[in-house]
């Protein structure tokens, strides 16, 4: 059994109470440090270290190795034979292969070897390894986006210096490489310590330039010799003309005197088509062209003053262009004044050698150059447009839009007959095609449009272009196929578009000339009346006839009165003969030979015809006409005062 006792206080009651009081430490235990054994221990420095739980990596910068190319050459030379053959003397070698071919043992392994090569020259036969497969295969070009990716660029050596990359040329054998000019055309931004050297860079090693070239003067203009590609010709800022042969080293080994040079900077160098490739030709703003054989450079083989055929005034050449397939003594050029002329250098007078001029630029023309698939086609670019040309007449048939900047260099397209590149001052790289007559491109190439664009080239094979800027920098782009892929029906076209457009504006150009012929006529006629006494003893002889009543009507018949011309036109038939011969020969002696058309040349024959027709028909009736002309004599002379009044009236009233 269970006893239970209850309490009735409460817990807290029960027991002592706790009391806390503040004392001092007690030491309940001392172990004092042991002096001999503490020296055989050393006191560790505590070295914090901080601990991930990832793996460390560091970070490092590193450049490749710049590997420069070398060029080396391997000689092939014929060998197997012995020592004491040499293999360039053919008698030596004649008589050991008689010596071989008598031994006996010379048929034995010619045998041996014949079977061994069978069944090697049978699987030759069997199978033409360098067959071309799908040799009609052409790529369809026209999917393909037009775009250009810049692929290179050569920086100046000297770019705090400004250079401009003015003139660009590609070599005709490497096509890799290319030379480039440098010079500052504007006189005043030249400095004393202004680098004259000009340089020549292969695409594969854009950091470091091949060699350079070190002129007397800035170059201005530089080519390649097409025959001798080790040859370049270059046109300095003072007018010289200097030759570089890059195995001589990096001066030039020949320039011309510098008296009988140009006397401004040559802005186009040259090179000819002839038998020996010595020949060249310079244009320079100085008025001149001048050809030079690089053989003989103490002066020029010749040389043509540029004459503008209107005032005789002397023009700048600031532009060349020479094609082999309009002769090899016809070429193009670009003036300074806009105006660009077709030279003839074998023509038999002075006269003949400079056409008279293609007027269309208002700012100096920059490039000229014929198509290379229609000759008789040219382009022009000068201040803010392009304009196409053909040598029959005188004004531009396409034109394309003004721009708000200048452009400064142009060419067509070596491969695709309906491209040509344009580049401008504000650094943009544009190319046209002819046949939608529109730019299909359009894209920046230097940094900033502050730097402009002065120099283009387009390698021959229509893949590269190199553009030249003004910060002395060289971008080389290259095409997408669609650019530089001609397409089968293409030069069809631009031949055929060309031809319209020519057609067109011939038809414009007949069509004003048509209505300045009508304005003479017409002015001619007005002041007919004044003069018609004056004129009708030369032209009438003993006849008389009332000339000045003829030229009243005529004039009134312009007006539209057709009522009174009739009213007023002279009675006999032997008097209206004699005004209407006065009147076309007065319009005959007004009309310039050179400048007829077809209908002006209409009108000529139609006027000698009818003269021939009236002589004849004056001498079949003069005996008759005699006796009439003499009974109305006096009628006519009252006419003829009557006719004059009235022409005078009729004058005042208009």
């Amino acid at each position: 059994m269970d006893i239970i006792f209850p309490y009735s206080r409460k817990r807290k009651e029960f027991g002592k109470h706790c009391t806390f009081t503040v004392q001092g430490p007690e030491t309940v235990w001392e172990d004092r440090p042991n002096q001999s054994r503490k020296q055989k221990y050393d006191v560790l420095k505590m070295i914090p270290v901080a601990v991930q739980a990832v793996p460390q990596k560091s970070e490092h910068d590193c450049n490749t190795e710049i590997v420069v190319p070398s060029q080396r050459g391997m000689m092939h030379l014929e060998g197997g034979w012995p020592k004491d053959i040499d293999p360039t003397q053919p008698d030596s070698l004649n008589m050991f292969r008689k010596k071989v071919e008598r031994d006996e043992n010379f048929l034995l392994q010619l045998i041996s070897r014949a079977n061994s090569s069978t069944s090697v020259v049978n699987q030759n036969l069997s199978l033409d390894i360098y067959q071309t497969y799908f040799s009609d295969y052409q790529a369809d070009v026209k999917e393909d986006a037009p775009k250009a990716t810049i692929q290179a660029v050569f920086r100046d050596p000297f770019p705090h210096q400004r250079r401009w990359a003015k003139n660009i040329a590609w070599h005709p054998e490497i096509k890799t490489r290319l030379a480039a000019a440098y010079s500052i055309l504007k006189f005043q931004s030249t400095s004393a310590d202004l680098p004259i050297a000009s340089h020549v860079w292969d695409i594969n090693n854009p950091n470091n330039r091949l060699y350079d070239l070190h002129p007397t003067s800035p170059l201005c203009s530089i080519q390649y010799n097409f025959k001798d590609s080790n040859i370049i010709a270059g046109g300095c800022y003072n007018g010289v003309l200097q030759l570089w042969d890059p195995r001589k080293g990096t001066q030039p080994y020949d320039k011309t005197p510098l008296e009988v040079s140009h006397h401004d900077p040559i802005y186009k160098v040259q090179w000819l088509q002839s038998k020996t490739g010595t020949e060249c030709a310079t244009v320079s703003s100085d008025g001149t062209v001048k050809w030079w054989d690089i053989r003989h450079f103490d002066k020029p083989i010749e040389q043509m003053d540029l004459l503008n055929k209107l005032d005789m005034s002397k023009l700048n050449g600031t532009s060349m262009d020479y094609d082999p397939a309009q002769g090899p003594s016809k070429f193009m050029i670009g003036t300074e004044q806009g105006l660009v002329l077709s030279c003839n250098r074998k023509a038999k007078t002075s006269a003949e050698k400079v056409t008279p001029p293609f007027f269309g630029h208002i700012g100096p023309v920059y490039s000229v150059q014929r198509n290379p698939f229609h000759s008789r086609f040219f382009m022009s670019v000068g201040d803010w447009t392009v304009k196409l040309w053909i040598d029959d007449l005188r004004s531009p048939m396409i034109s394309t839009p003004s721009d708000s900047v200048y452009l400064s260099a142009g060419q067509w397209s070596p491969t695709k007959p309906s491209l040509l590149f344009t580049a401008k001052e504000n650094g943009y790289f544009d190319i046209y095609d002819v046949i939608t007559q529109k730019f299909i491109l359009s894209q920046q190439v230097t940094e900033t449009p502050n730097i402009g664009l002065s120099a283009l080239e387009v390698q021959n094979t229509g893949k590269l272009i190199a553009t030249g800027g003004k910060n002395g920098s060289i971008y080389i782009h290259e095409l997408s196929d669609s650019l530089c892929q001609i397409t089968d029906t293409e030069k069809t076209d631009v031949l055929n578009v060309l031809e319209r457009e020519a057609k067109r504006e011939k038809n414009v150009d007949a069509r004003k000339k048509e209505q300045q012929l009508k304005e003479r006529q017409a002015a001619k006629l007005e002041g007919g009346g004044g003069g018609g006494d004056a004129r009708t003893p030369s032209a009438a002889g003993n006849r008389t006839s009332t000339p000045g009543g003829f030229g009243v009507s005529e004039g009134l018949g312009t007006m539209g009165s057709q009522t009174q011309q009739a009213l007023e036109r002279p009675k006999t038939k032997a008097s209206r003969k004699v005004v209407e011969e006065e009147e076309d020969e007065d319009a005959i002696d007004e009309i310039d030979e050179g400048e007829l058309g077809d209908v002006e040349k209409e009108f000529m024959e139609k006027v000698k015809v009818d003269e021939d027709e009236e002589d004849e028909e004056e001498q079949a009736q003069e005996g008759g006409e005699g006796e009439e002309e003499g009974g109305e004599e006096g009628e006519e002379e009252e006419g003829g005062e009557e006719g004059e009044e009235g022409g005078e009236e009729g004058e005042e009233e208009q």
